[in-house]
């Protein structure tokens, strides 16, 4: 009988080591980790609890004794299972369904409710087990209904699985089947066997392979936070959709992150991070809002809860209120731009690309006043709602033609006359009408469509200036946009020049806009291929200036003809201080013997200002809006005329 015991030792010792090694390692946060840690405990004193009832069996100890230790094993053992569905059931995040139907969920428990009223009379009825003359232990009657209640749950957790597969794993699915098929084949092996206690040792082992395999928090716990990661904030949500489960998401996004990130430093910035994860986690807590917390990088949190009533909003201004207050960093007082938000899906909300989305820029299309905002005031509900199809959009888009070339013209001041113009790229879908750049270019480049996209934009500027057209109304070249995805391209200089001698059109008649983002990335690649393009006769535009760092070596060290200041140098009359700025800049480049680009202007007095300051160009909406090719040829003829 002793070495039966050994099986229990090893599952002891085992379970400890890994209950203290999640404690050690404070993975108790959230219901996964604490039902998990459950499944442990208990099958911890199931292996207790079987080792002392086969030690008082063979001491023959007090009757008394021996029936209460098989009794509570006997109860632990079989609750084991249900709470192992609970854990699969929080695997698949569709706990909220059982709380939705309180019928449903306490439905869930009978089996148990049975098996503890049977054990709790077996003393007096010796319905499940008993001992005989001989102090034998002995199965009663109704021990086989312990197997039934164990069958019952056994079942339902294989046709859960079946059920929600979608929200698992491939690994999950297989890992959690293994081992119940395992168990069974255990429990049936113990039933006919008494004396070899292996069920206990299986649950052992199948929880060291779930804790090797599919629990592993550590895997998805930032470490400098100790929150959770960016990839389980994905998982996590993505689930929550394909389950259709309501859910209220605190987003908190640093707007300055960057900045502190670049005066810290490192080590620092991650001891303020803690600093600001603690503080969500004590907030949440005195709120009482049972949450999931996750850090998604880049100075951005998430919070999200199950819909509770009033508990989130509180939470959410208490967040927001102690934001605004500064962080005392080893004596240094650190300030925030902190925006919060609330948004409640699926109602704000009902898919993962459109929440990702709008958790990535919501701080940008708002002022900052640190008052939590909501989703539902933010969203421009149609733009995100095409979010989601919008790789199907750009497929359509390049199989169908919808993509179409617009040009804007640009006033030379010196010649007083339009010398050039931006080819403008847009897209018409036949379902959902004009959709903006902001919206599928930076999707365009994810999927890696923009390299097609950028070829279709070169080839319709190329075919225009081989035109008629084009040689009649006077222009003496166009400005084609290169994305950052482009200019990351090392054959980017082979594909622009074999376009551009295909259509037989002069190199001088192209003019490449590269972005000041775009000068920040692949260095090598983008300075190799400008040098190609250059020396190929090919001048170059820095565009949208002023919007970036501004990094002077890189201005001064790229091949560039033309400066593009951005619109918000328009912003003059509302800040005098952006005047001196303006002036100051346009001196600057001048001084470069760099012409200047001013960009975005609207009304007469702005381009009288401009031109008293010397800019070469001027484009905006004061002279043209962005127009198709055949009515952009029509407008510059017209103006010829004059």
């Amino acid at each position: 009988m002793f070495n039966i015991n050994y099986l229990n030792y090893s599952s002891a010792a085992v379970l400890l080591l890994l209950i203290l090694s999640m404690l050690i390692r404070g993975m108790t946060r959230g219901r996964q980790n604490k039902l998990f840690l459950g499944i442990m405990v208990m099958n911890f004193v199931a292996a207790v609890l079987d080792s002392l009832s086969v030690i008082a069996d063979n001491a023959h100890g007090s009757h008394g004794l021996m029936i209460f230790l098989h009794c509570a094993y006997l109860f632990i053992h079989v609750a084991m299972t249900p709470m192992f569905m609970f854990y699969i059931i929080s695997l698949t995040d569709t706990m909220f369904r059982l709380r939705q139907n309180k019928v449903y969920m306490y439905m869930h428990l009978v089996p148990l409710g049975y098996i503890a009223v049977l054990l709790l009379t077996t003393p007096f009825t010796e319905s499940t087990f008993f001992y005989n003359d001989k102090d034998q232990y002995v199965h009663g009657p109704l021990f086989v209904t312990l197997y039934g209640a164990l069958a019952f749950y056994v079942v339902y957790i294989f046709w859960y699985i079946a059920r929600y597969r979608k929200t698992l794993s491939k690994m999950q699915v297989t890992i959690i089947t293994v081992i119940f098929i395992t168990e069974v084949l255990a429990e049936v092996w113990q039933f006919f066997s008494h004396d070899l206690r292996v069920a206990t040792f299986m649950y052992t082992m199948g929880i060291m392979l779930i804790s090797i395999s599919i629990h592993r928090p550590e895997e998805f716990m930032d470490p400098v936070t100790g929150l959770e990661r960016y990839g389980k904030y994905v998982a996590d949500m993505k689930r929550a959709f394909i389950n259709h489960k309501p859910c209220d998401i605190i987003m908190m996004n640093i707007s300055n992150y960057v900045s502190v990130h670049t005066i810290l430093g490192y080590e620092r910035v991650g001891e303020l991070l803690r600093q600001i994860a603690e503080e969500l986690v004590h907030i949440c807590q005195a709120h009482g809002t049972e949450a999931s917390l996750y850090y998604v990088e880049n100075g951005c949190f998430r919070i999200v809860v199950d819909p509770d009533g009033d508990n989130i909003k509180p939470a959410a201004d208490e967040i927001a209120r102690r934001m605004k207050e500064s962080f005392d960093l080893n004596g240094m007082e650190i300030s925030l731009v902190t925006y919060v938000c609330i948004v409640h899906c699926p109602d704000d909300v009902d898919d993962y690309l459109t929440l990702d989305a709008f958790g990535s820029d919501f701080h940008k299309k708002l002022p900052f006043t640190g008052n939590v905002s909501y989703a539902s005031e933010i969203l421009e509900k149609k733009h995100y709602d095409i979010m989601q199809e919008m790789d199907e959009i750009i497929e359509n888009a390049l199989a169908n033609h919808n993509f179409m070339v617009y040009y804007q013209p640009i006033y030379s001041v010196n010649e007083e006359r339009f010398t050039s113009a931006e080819a403008l790229l847009r897209l018409k879908d036949e379902k959902h009408g004009f959709i903006s750049p902001e919206l599928f270019i930076p999707v365009a480049e994810k999927n890696g469509a923009i390299h097609k996209i950028g070829t279709f934009v070169l080839e319709e500027v190329c075919r225009y200036i081989a035109s008629k057209e084009f040689k009649e109304c006077g222009l003496e070249y166009i400005e084609v946009n290169l994305s950052v995805a482009q200019c990351m391209q090392s054959g980017l200089a082979r594909n622009v020049l074999e376009i551009i001698n295909r259509y037989g059109v002069d190199t001088k008649c192209i003019n490449l806009e590269i972005t000041e983002t775009a000068t920040s990335f692949a260095q090598n690649v983008l300075m190799e291929n400008l040098k190609i393009l250059s020396e190929a006769g090919i001048y170059f535009s820095l565009d949208d200036y002023g919007t970036g760092y501004s990094n002077m070596q890189r201005i001064v060290t790229l091949p560039l003809k033309i400066i593009k200041l951005d619109k918000t140098f328009t912003d003059y009359e509302n800040n005098p201080k952006m005047l001196i700025i303006l002036e100051n800049t346009v001196r600057m480049i001048k001084d470069m013997k760099l012409e200047i680009v001013a960009e975005g202007l609207e009304t007469k007095e702005m381009v009288e200002k401009y031109s008293s300051m010397k800019v070469d160009f001027i484009q905006g909406y004061y002279f043209s809006r962005p127009l198709p090719e055949t009515d952009f040829t029509a407008f510059l003829m017209t103006n010829l005329k004059k």
